[in-house]
């Protein structure tokens, strides 16, 4: 993204001079609450020239809130509607969401009755079925317990691997912490200031 300016309600919130993730990196955007991190990742997966419903080419966002994705009745045609969406073999995004979560609810479960950590897997799952070239994640690691957190460092350190570009922001610095270690080349960003 170069000369980049995130606008909600006729006000400017944040300019972005250049910002780039390279394929094969985990960029880490860190930044105070309100200083646009969650914008940015939504203009960068739909841009304001392409409005109207349609994603930019290759990009995934998990949101802050997973439950404007979670569309379906059970967990399981959540995943069987990402597989036909993706065009890929039936199980693929179930036996991704299992990979995340150590104790995954009982398939027919409704999704919003499925805890928080769940539900963010499940979305994570979700967008990953289309193998995105870009991953946009907006605070991934709330609701996750410690198991739960290294599954998703590793999860993401081998999409980096296979050339995707990971962009997440959150304020876990922990987290970053565990990409690291995770083998993932990880790089910091900061929003400072809302600019």
């Amino acid at each position: 993204a170069r000369d980049l300016v995130v606008s909600r309600g006729g006000s400017e919130l944040l300019w972005i001079q250049d910002l780039a993730v390279n394929p094969g990196e985990v960029a880490v955007l860190r930044g105070a609450n309100g200083s646009g991190k969650t914008s940015l990742l939504e203009d960068i997966a739909l841009p304001p020239e392409v409005r109207g419903g349609r994603r930019a080419a290759g990009v995934a966002l998990v949101p802050h809130r997973v439950d404007d994705l979670l569309i379906r009745d059970t967990i399981e045609a959540e995943c069987d509607f990402a597989d036909r969406r993706a065009g890929v073999q039936r199980g693929v995004t179930s036996r991704r969401f299992a990979a995340l979560i150590a104790r995954p609810p009982v398939p027919h479960t409704h999704p919003r009755d499925a805890s928080a950590g769940s539900r963010l897997a499940l979305a994570i799952a979700v967008q990953l079925s289309a193998a995105p070239r870009v991953l946009l994640l907006d605070e991934p690691t709330r609701g996750l317990d410690l198991d739960a957190r290294h599954r998703l460092a590793m999860l993401l350190t081998e999409l980096a691997s296979t050339g995707a570009a990971v962009l997440l922001a959150t304020h876990d610095d922990e987290f970053a912490g565990l990409l690291a270690r995770a083998g993932a080349s990880v790089r910091g960003l900061r929003l400072a200031d809302g600019k």
